[in-house]
């Protein structure tokens, strides 16, 4: 797996908005 620095932004998009919908869960 080749992690390209725009993957990694992607990921740590989806990563964060998906944190931030769980927290706002409560």
């Amino acid at each position: 797996m080749a992690f390209s620095p725009f993957q990694t932004t992607i990921t740590c998009s989806v990563v964060n908005q998906l944190l931030v919908l769980w927290l706002l869960d409560f």
